[in-house]
């Protein structure tokens, strides 16, 4: 098998959650550069920068080359919340960013994550949960179903965190970060009640407990980290009325 055949199976079999990279990556630089490890601090953001591109660009050619693999992806409810890594991997490539002063680029990947939020949170319950013919769905759900709650409370945290800087976009920064914070809370509740019911109902065996079940306490984490930042933000009526 030559190098363009390997690249091309490699491609249509690429896992929806690959972008986990560029957040455990973003999330560890952003952690070493608030503690002063410097050095350590750019070696990871150039991982998380460097393996976003190739990823986008990896993905991209899966759209164009190898939708009906993709489409399969998004149709099976155990790989499709996946795809949401996207979207928190934007958003934490963003906030890192920031740090170095790239402020319009930051602002470019929250409305790219933003909408593909927005689609994306329509497309993949309907095509992965409402939608499919598989049955039952319920003996499917995982750990990767609480990446949804994660992409949401980045999108709160990347624009609180943008509200100092484009402080003539206030209003409508601090509405995106308490609306996606507190649709973020709606889906953790709904998550754990059905990976809870999941378990409970189907049996669980050894290779059933995979690490995306960890995400359950990401998921609760960046959503304690999204509501410290919008308390801190400044005074705007979603702000105020959320603050208390």
């Amino acid at each position: 098998m030559d190098l363009s055949t390997r690249s091309s199976a490699a491609v249509r079999t690429l896992a929806p959650g690959y972008f986990a990279l560029v957040m455990s990556s973003g999330i560890i630089s952003i952690g070493t550069h608030l503690r002063g490890f410097d050095v350590a601090s750019v070696i990871l953001l150039i991982v998380a920068a460097v393996s976003y591109a190739v990823l986008v660009v990896l993905s991209t050619w899966r759209l164009i080359k190898f939708r009906r693999d993709l489409y399969d992806d998004m149709a099976d409810s155990s790989r499709a919340f996946g795809f949401f890594t996207f979207i928190a991997g934007s958003n934490v490539l963003g906030v890192r960013l920031m740090m170095e002063g790239w402020h319009s680029t930051a602002a470019v990947l929250l409305l790219v994550a933003a909408l593909t939020w927005l689609v994306l949170g329509y497309v993949i319950p309907w095509t992965a949960v409402l939608g499919t013919t598989k049955r039952p769905v319920l003996a499917k759900a995982n750990g990767t179903w609480f990446i949804w709650v994660v992409a949401s409370e980045s999108v709160a945290i990347a624009a609180a965190a943008l509200q100092p800087v484009y402080q003539d976009l206030n209003r409508l920064l601090s509405a995106v970060a308490v609306f996606s914070w507190g649709v973020g809370l709606f889906l953790y509740a709904a998550a754990g009640i059905f990976v809870g019911a999941r378990m409970l109902q189907y049996p669980v065996r050894p290779t059933d407990l995979t690490a995306p079940y960890w995400v359950a306490m990401g998921a609760c984490s960046i959503t304690v980290v999204a509501g410290a930042q919008i308390v801190e933000m400044a005074d705007a009526p979603m702000v105020d009325a959320t603050r208390g």
